[in-house]
């Protein structure tokens, strides 16, 4: 359907353009007219059952992967919620001094605060303990991969002459591979060096979409 709008557009500018020229000057469309004369152009060319059906895939493909997400992270927002109840209890002892230097219309917002304050950081603590433990088990799984496919492939080349299953180099490549990538990652606290946090930017935005939509849906839940 995209291809369709694309081509249509393309046929429009072609034809009508976004300009009026004479023979003296070159006057500008309205940008209103030009927006309302592109809406049309999408309604006439696309169809709306290949539209609806598309949304609907995306949207049920989003709600299958969030019902996944919130299984698999329940501990953590768990953990967060019970670290934040834990930090909540003797920080509220400084409600009073603060509410003492706060005006009276703003003093019911006080508790609020504080408790969101401290789940805040209680979440980030969490996800922070989530990601270590997730960096760890994914740097040995794949360093073992690694090495056991790089093994197999040297002994498939001769290079190396004793089978993969009856040795330990893999496992040795294998460890290594995951401790220099472990060490990488901690070293840039697991983000992302330049220029990879530019290229990777948008995937980063919606990381974070998708570790607020499980935190909310889990707080909602509970």
């Amino acid at each position: 359907e995209g291809k369709k709008v694309q081509l249509a557009n393309a046929e429009d500018e072609a034809s009508k353009g976004s300009t009026t020229t004479t023979s003296t000057t070159k006057v500008d469309i309205p940008a209103q007219e030009l927006m309302l004369r592109k809406t049309q152009l999408v309604l006439k060319t696309v169809e709306p059952e290949t539209v609806s059906k598309g949304i609907v895939g995306l949207y049920t493909g989003w709600i299958a992967v969030l019902a996944v997400l919130r299984n698999r992270f329940a501990k953590t927002v768990t953990l967060g919620e019970r670290i934040g109840a834990a930090l909540y209890e003797p920080m509220k002892r400084f409600e009073p001094a603060i509410e003492d230097m706060t005006p009276e219309e703003y003093r019911k917002w006080i508790p609020v605060a504080f408790r969101w304050s401290c789940k805040l950081l209680a979440m980030s603590v969490a996800w922070w303990i989530q990601r270590v433990i997730s960096a760890t088990h994914s740097a040995i799984k794949g360093g073992l991969i690694f090495g056991r496919y790089l093994v197999e492939f040297l002994h498939e080349k001769n290079i190396v002459s004793f089978p993969p299953e009856k040795a330990y180099l893999d496992e040795c490549i294998g460890w290594g591979v995951a401790f220099v990538g472990l060490t990488f990652q901690f070293s840039w606290g697991f983000d992302l060096p330049f220029p990879l946090n530019l290229l990777l930017f948008p995937a980063r935005i919606l990381e974070n979409f998708i570790v607020w939509s499980v935190c909310s849906g889990s707080a909602e839940v509970s």
